[in-house]
């Protein structure tokens, strides 16, 4: 089997956006005479619709400085903002300020006021007035356009002024009693936090009454300066301690040892006397070693200092034992000095947690009485500030440009009505164009569409014949023609010597597929060539209603009353999407189906319906699909190439089938061969129409 050349791309299938664009490009003219008919109208309505005629005022939004009193729900926003701006837009029309101008003597006393309501109630009179005005900020801007159109222009002008007078007197009025609101508001906030004030301040003091705790804060400040204290001397006493616990033990350890081993005890050799001895000792030990060097050892002067050495050194002996024994006293007083600082460390830890029990209470007491205390002084700061910006209150609203008397008719509403009317038609127009092209309804929309040629167009049949016989066996000329046409297409195609193997499929049932697939398999035998046609639409086979009298056998290549034409029908009980003849698949059928005919045409399942038929296709050398013209919708038959074109099967042509024009050309075409069969010579040839 030859590799097959995909045709149909993915990416060269038309979107629907393409598809949308040429339907209206080849409805331009329908939809340009709807857009004619659509301004016509309108031009016919605006002809009867009165003149208007419009006043302008401009007002402007003062910028104030940042409130000092900020009161959600009294107090108006920061002007500043867009959100603002746009209030004071919406509020020109608001029902309050109609309703002011509605009851001006000026207005409500003449007749030419609001002529066309019949009901004369606030409610009535509002909202027709409400559909006179206009009211627009100006973007980037502090200015608001204020339009009044109205049949008189001189009435047009005076509800302009009187708008524009009621609205900025309104507007000041809000403004005083928002300030009044919010005066009233603070002074029952302020009454309401002072007696909140008053009860927790009572209630802070009869707690400090009841644990007599009049200065809680010094007592506090008292027991944690004497917790550092205590906590220092019991450090010091501690290391004293043991530094006194350590020469101690070392001086017990050395009782039966000479007193000048315990020099070592830093204890003892550091205390004052045996340190004054040490030293004395050390400068008679230099006098007589000076005496030696100048006397004999029987001299007088040298008997003497050895005497005197002798005694310093027996005084050192004895204070060396007497700091031993004041060592072992200081010790017990050190361990005993510990002891107490200890048990007076206790007893302030205890003190200050007995006086943290009372603290606690106290401390939220005296800071719901902060609170209390600081809200009240902030509201009663703000009824200050709130008399004051009362007294300097201003209106932020600027009257720029006062209304004119109009001069000319508005113009808008006639061009509204145009260019409305010129939409209306567009849409009509395309949107009938579009709803009435869903499906395909000529050869060239579905050439564009699907991006391939057409193999033949295919011409309704009369309603005459049989239709269980093939148009080719019932003699109709221009189903004949028709089918020569897609014979020779199919014959003529790029590499058609490898193109023996055709498969005829659609998007749904009923479009014609099999009656083409009969009809192309006839035309393929009566031009000489071994033709097998085989029935592959597993569903719903019908090729046998067309070639056989009675049902024929299943799974056996049979010959049919055409000559050269032979036919093969699906084993239904044994057959799958893989195979149509038991133990034989549909691509070992093609292939020894190719080995004895010249052509082989398949008639399959609709693509859109079942998947068998992308099964097949990829097993064929050329796929035709048919549209049954007028019919087909255009989504459906793309959704149908698309598959195919996935499944690596993409279709070379369409058979435009049921086609309503192509009978009359077949007939002219007929007709005009019957007429004239004279030969017709071309460079000494002669061919016969």
């Amino acid at each position: 089997m030859n590799t097959r050349e995909e045709l149909i791309p993915r990416e060269t299938l038309r979107t629907d956006v393409q598809v949308v664009l040429e339907v209206l490009r080849s409805k331009a003219l329908f939809i340009a005479i709807c857009t004619a008919g659509a301004l016509l109208l309108a031009f016919t309505c605006t002809c009867f619709i009165p003149r208007v005629y419009s006043a302008q005022t401009v007002i402007q939004i003062d910028q104030e400085e940042q409130r000092v009193v900020k009161i959600e729900g009294i107090i108006s926003e920061d002007l500043k903002s867009l959100d603002a701006l746009k209030t004071f837009e919406q509020n020109v029309c608001s029902p309050e300020v109609l309703l002011r101008v509605v009851h001006r003597p000026e207005l409500r006393d003449d007749p030419t006021f609001l002529p066309e309501i019949k009901s004369k109630s606030d409610s009535a009179v509002q909202r027709a007035l409400a559909n006179h005005i206009d009211a627009k900020l100006r973007r980037g801007t502090r200015l608001i356009d204020i339009t009044v159109s109205h049949r008189s222009p001189v009435m047009a002008q005076k509800i302009a002024e009187l708008l524009v007078q009621e609205f900025v007197g309104w507007n000041f009025e809000a403004k005083r009693e928002a300030a009044e609101r919010a005066r009233h508001f603070l002074m029952d906030e302020a009454t309401r936090l002072r007696a909140k004030l008053e009860q927790s301040e009572q209630a802070m003091q009869n707690y400090k009454e009841r644990k007599e705790a009049v200065s809680l804060e010094d007592r506090q400040n008292i027991t944690v300066d004497k917790l550092k204290e205590l906590n220092l001397r019991v450090t010091n006493a501690k290391a004293e301690r043991l530094k006194l616990e350590s020469d101690y033990s070392e001086a017990k350890a050395g009782n039966d040892r000479s007193p000048e081993n315990l020099l070592n005890i830093s204890s003892i050799a550091n205390t004052p006397a045996v340190m004054d001895l040490r030293r004395t000792i050390n400068e008679k030990e230099v006098q007589l070693a000076t005496l030696k060097e100048r006397y004999e050892s029987r001299y007088p002067k040298v008997i003497d200092a050895e005497s005197e050495l002798q005694y310093f050194r027996i005084a050192l002996e004895r204070e060396i034992l007497k700091a031993r024994d004041v060592l072992a006293s200081s010790y017990r007083a050190a361990v005993l000095t510990e002891s107490k600082l200890n048990e007076a460390l206790q007893e302030q830890q205890k003190a200050a947690l007995e006086l943290n029990k009372i603290s606690i209470p106290y401390a939220v007491l005296a800071r719901d009485t902060d609170a209390d205390r600081t809200l009240y002084n902030s509201v009663f700061t703000r009824l200050k500030e709130t008399d004051i910006t009362a007294e300097l209150a201003q209106n932020p609203v600027r009257i720029v440009a006062r209304p004119l008397l109009p001069d000319r008719p508005m113009t808008s509403k006639r061009n509204k009505a145009l260019a409305l009317g010129l939409l209306l038609g567009l849409a009509c127009g395309g949107g009938i164009a579009l709803a009435s092209s869903r499906s395909l309804n000529t050869l060239h929309e579905a050439e564009v569409l699907l991006g391939v040629r057409s193999l033949s167009e295919i011409p309704k049949l009369r309603a005459t014949r049989q239709k269980a016989k093939p148009a080719l066996l019932d003699h109709d000329p221009e189903a004949e023609g028709s089918f020569r046409n897609l014979r020779s297409s199919l014959l003529l195609i790029k590499h058609a010597n490898s193109r023996r193997t055709f498969l005829f499929t659609s998007a749904h049932p009923g479009e014609g597929k099999t009656f083409c697939a009969v009809n192309c398999a006839i035309s393929f035998a009566q031009l000489g060539l071994k033709t097998l046609i085989i029935d592959a639409d597993l569903r719903q086979p019908n090729v046998a209603h067309w070639l056989f009298r009675e049902a024929p056998p299943t799974g056996t290549i049979l010959s049919t009353d055409v000559p050269n034409l032979s036919a093969i029908f699906a084993d239904e009980t044994h057959a799958n999407g893989g195979q149509l003849l038991p133990r034989l698949s549909f691509e070992q059928l093609i292939r020894k189906a190719a080995a004895k005919f010249d052509r082989i045409v398949v008639d399959s399942a609709p693509v859109n319906v079942v998947n068998d038929t992308l099964l097949f296709a990829r097993h064929v050398d050329s796929v035709c699909l048919v549209i049954h013209a007028g019919k087909t919708p255009a989504e459906d038959v793309i959704r149908a190439a698309q598959r195919l074109a996935e499944a690596g099967a993409a279709p070379i042509g369409f058979v435009w089938n049921q086609a309503r024009n192509a009978r009359r050309y077949y007939d002219y075409y007929y007709n005009k061969q019957a007429r004239s069969a004279r030969p017709w010579p071309v460079k000494g040839w002669s061919f016969n129409c």
